[in-house]
C-alpha cells in the first residue's frame, strides 16, 4: 500500500499552538487556504475559514484526521493530539463527553475547597457542561506574537484558562478570521494591556502546568491536573452569594472590592451559571478575582477555610528536638508500634472512605517533587487495597491496571 505523500512544506507546530491554526499556516506555505487543505487532504471534516475551529478541529477532531496529518508531515500523533482539547484529557478535563449529571460538576470542582470551608456548597443544574469549555467559541492572540513574530494562535488562548501571553505578559487580545487569510483584531473589544503582578503570577502557574505537567506552590509542587481543579474550584467559590458564603462573606467582598468591581463582579447578577456559561468580561474579572485571592492568602492578608488552601501558605518551621536519652528502646518500640497500628487503622478506613483516601494520598505525598513519586504513592495505595475511583483527584494514574 502507498503512504500518503507528504505536504512539500510541513513547518512544525509551535509551542501551545492550535492545530488550526498550524494548519493554516501549513497551507499557507503550500499556497493554499485552510479549507482547501482540509478538504483536499484530510477529506473527513468541513470547516469555514471565518470560523477557524467550527469543523472542529481544535475541539475533537476525529483521528482519522489527526492520522492523516501525522502522515503528510511526520509530526508524531501525540504531539499533534496536544495542539487539540482532547489531547489533554485527563488533565485539563476528564472527559471531552458533555453530561447533564450534577455529580460530574460536583466531583470536578467541589471534590476539595481553597478560600471556603469543605462543603459549603449545594447541587446545581449544569445541563450540558464540561470544565473549561465555553458556551460561546473564543478568539485571542497575544499582538506581540501575531505582530511581530507571526506566530500561529495558541490552544489555550481560545478557552477562559489564561488572561496573558506567558512571553510578552500582554492581555490576549479578542482576533477573528485565520492567520494568512484575513484576520483582525477586534478593536472594539480591546482590552487594557496594564497586567498586575498578581494576575501575571496566577498566568505564570497555569503556564507552567501546561507546559511542565507540576506547578510549584508556597507548600509544595502539584500535579498540573491538580492545579486546574484547584483553580476552577476557586473560580466557583468567587461566584458564591455572601449568604452561602457564611464566615468568608468578608473575604470575598474584599477580594472584589480590590479588584474594583461589585461582588460576584456585577451589580444584579441573582442566578447562578458555571463559569464555562458566563459572559467573557465575567470570565475576566472572575480570574482576575482569583489572582487577587491567591494573593491574600499568599500574603495572609484573608484565610484560606478549604483543604487545599494551606497549599498556597510556606510550611512553618518546626524545631527539631534533641533525642531523649531517657527513653528506653522498649519505650522508642512501643512509639513505633503505636504510630504503625494508627497507620494501619488509616489504610483499612482509606478502603472505604474516598476523603481519608485522599487524605493519606497527600500525606504520602507530601515531599513529592516529581511524577514518579506521584505514581509509586498512588500505586502503593492501590496494593494495599484502596480503590482507584479514590484517587480521581490524581488524573495521572494507570486504571487500566486496576480492577476495583
Amino acid at each position: 500500500m502507498t503512504s500518503p505523500v507528504r505536504w512539500p512544506a510541513h513547518p512544525p507546530p509551535g509551542a501551545d499552538e492550535a492545530l488550526s491554526s498550524w494548519l493554516t499556516r501549513v497551507a499557507e506555505v503550500n499556497g493554499l487556504s485552510l479549507a482547501d487543505l482540509v478538504r483536499y487532504n484530510l477529506g473527513t471534516i468541513e470547516l469555514e475559514t471565518s470560523g477557524r475551529d467550527s469543523g472542529g478541529l481544535d475541539l475533537d477532531p476525529p483521528a482519522a484526521v489527526i492520522t492523516a496529518v501525522h502522515e503528510r508531515t511526520g509530526v508524531p500523533l501525540d504531539r499533534i493530539r496536544q495542539t487539540t482539547i482532547a489531547g489533554w484529557v485527563p488533565w485539563l478535563l476528564d472527559t471531552m463527553e458533555a453530561t447533564d449529571d450534577p455529580a460530574a460538576f460536583n466531583t470536578f470542582v467541589h471534590q476539595d475547597s481553597v478560600l471556603l470551608a469543605p462543603g459549603r456548597w449545594v447541587d446545581r443544574k449544569t445541563p450540558g457542561w464540561r470544565p473549561w469549555l465555553p458556551a460561546t467559541p473564543m478568539h485571542r492572540a497575544c499582538p506581540e506574537c501575531v505582530g511581530q513574530d507571526r506566530r500561529g494562535l495558541t490552544l489555550m488562548s481560545q478557552i477562559p484558562l489564561l488572561l496573558t501571553c506567558p512571553e510578552h505578559g500582554c492581555r490576549l487580545q479578542p482576533i477573528y478570521g485565520a492567520l494568512g487569510e484575513f484576520a483582525f483584531w477586534d478593536n472594539g473589544a480591546r482590552q487594557p494591556n496594564e497586567v498586575g503582578p498578581e494576575l501575571l503570577a496566577l498566568d505564570r502557574r497555569t503556564h507552567e502546568a501546561l507546559t511542565t505537567g507540576m506547578v510549584e506552590l508556597p507548600r509544595r509542587a502539584v500535579h498540573g491536573g491538580v492545579w486546574f481543579r484547584l483553580l476552577r474550584t476557586l473560580l466557583d467559590e468567587l461566584n458564591t452569594p455572601a449568604s452561602h458564603a457564611r464566615s468568608q462573606a468578608k473575604a470575598l467582598e474584599q477580594i472584589w472590592r480590590i479588584t474594583d468591581r461589585p461582588a460576584r463582579g456585577v451589580v444584579g447578577l441573582t442566578k447562578w451559571r458555571p463559569y464555562e456559561n458566563l459572559p467573557w468580561p465575567l470570565q475576566q474579572a472572575t480570574l482576575e478575582a482569583a489572582a487577587v485571592a491567591i494573593h491574600l492568602i499568599e500574603t495572609g492578608a484573608i484565610a484560606a477555610k478549604g483543604t487545599l488552601g494551606p497549599l498556597f501558605l510556606v510550611e512553618p518551621d518546626q524545631p527539631i528536638q534533641d533525642g531523649d536519652p531517657r527513653l528506653s528502646t522498649a519505650e522508642l518500640n512501643n512509639y513505633w508500634e503505636r504510630a504503625m497500628d494508627a497507620f494501619t487503622a488509616a489504610v483499612e478506613i482509606a478502603r472505604h472512605d474516598p476523603d481519608t483516601a485522599r487524605q493519606l494520598f497527600q500525606l504520602g505525598s507530601y515531599t513529592c517533587r516529581s511524577p514518579s513519586c506521584f505514581d509509586s504513592i498512588a500505586e502503593l495505595m492501590l496494593e494495599v487495597g484502596i480503590p482507584a475511583s479514590f484517587l480521581s483527584h490524581y488524573p495521572e494514574l494507570d486504571r487500566s491496571r486496576v480492577v476495583d
